[in-house]
């Protein structure tokens, strides 16, 4: 069984939520995570 684009796609998106995670838990000043519900929309936008 190979690898595929779906496979490499998930792969980036779990790197993107980790990087915005640190980014949120070390006190980043980033727009988009300023607030607790800032992290969250990246990953779920359809939950908000």
């Amino acid at each position: 069984m190979r690898l595929t684009w779906k496979d490499a796609l998930a792969t980036v998106a779990a790197g993107a939520n980790v990087a915005i995670y640190v980014a949120f838990t070390q006190g980043a000043d980033v727009p988009i995570i300023d607030s607790d519900r800032g992290p969250s929309t990246p990953v779920c936008r359809r939950c908000g």
